[in-house]
Formats: structure tokens, sequence, C-alpha cells
């Protein structure tokens, strides 16, 4: 199973945000030993949003610490204009998509389901996606 990982829930991980974390905590658990994947921009994003809390060596450090276990998805000119041109009325969603799409992902897991609606990948919430899959990967 591919799982893409929307931006939301990782800035939820790396910041601890309150009452987002420990779910996130636990779909990162799972992502860590399953095939898990990441737009381009979802690390830019991190990167500038933890600004405020961590120095710029520690956000690299957390950074690089996630890569070593979800991948980025290159994408290029034919994504960015799919996602212009996609359905999806955030730009920022559509272009997730997008890279979800390129990866040939099984599952998108978000804050934001109703964001993906109009996506032909199945999007899960953070709760259902470790509903479905907690059990298969031991995650405590």
């Amino acid at each position: 199973m591919k799982v893409f990982v929307d931006a939301n829930i990782l800035i939820d991980y790396i910041l601890k945000r309150e009452g987002f974390f420990e779910d996130a905590k636990k779909v990162y658990e799972i992502c860590v030993k399953n095939e898990a994947v990441l737009a381009p921009h979802t690390v830019t994003n991190m990167y500038y949003v933890a600004r405020k809390d961590f120095s710029s060596e520690e956000r690299k450090q957390m950074l690089l610490e996630i890569l070593e276990h979800i991948k980025i998805i290159p994408i290029g000119e034919s994504e960015v204009v799919a996602a212009l041109k996609s359905s999806i009325d955030d730009f920022e969603d559509a272009l997730q998509n997008e890279c979800a799409i390129r990866a040939n992902s099984d599952v998108i897991v978000t804050r934001d389901v109703k964001g993906f609606a109009a996506s032909p990948i199945k999007a899960l919430s953070p709760i259902e996606f470790i509903e479905l899959f907690e059990n298969d990967f031991q995650v405590s």
C-alpha cells in the first residue's frame, strides 16, 4: 500500500499541535512501516511553519529524518498544469492530489477529506486511517 501524506498531518506531527499530534504521530508510525510519499512543497511548508519553534538546523534535521521514511514525489509542469485545471478548488490540495496520482497512491491521509472529494484516490482522515491500518502495522 502506498500512502500519500497531506501536509497538514506532517505539520501537526512536527509542531505537536494540540488536538492533532497523537493521531499525526500514529499516522507517521504507520507510514514508517509502509510506503509513504509526500509532495515537494510539503517540505518547504513544514520548514516555513516550524520557523518560530525551531532553529534552521533543527528544522533541517527534523525534515531529513522524516525524508528517511517518507519519500518526495517529484513533480513538474504537467502536474502543476493539471492542478490548475483540476476541479479541486484549493490549488495546494489540487497539487497534492496530482502528486498522489503521480505516485500511484492508494490512499491520501488528510484532515481535509472534503478538500479531496473530487480525487480519484480515497481520502481518509487520520482517525479513519489509523482504525483501518494500525493493527496491520502494530502501532503503539
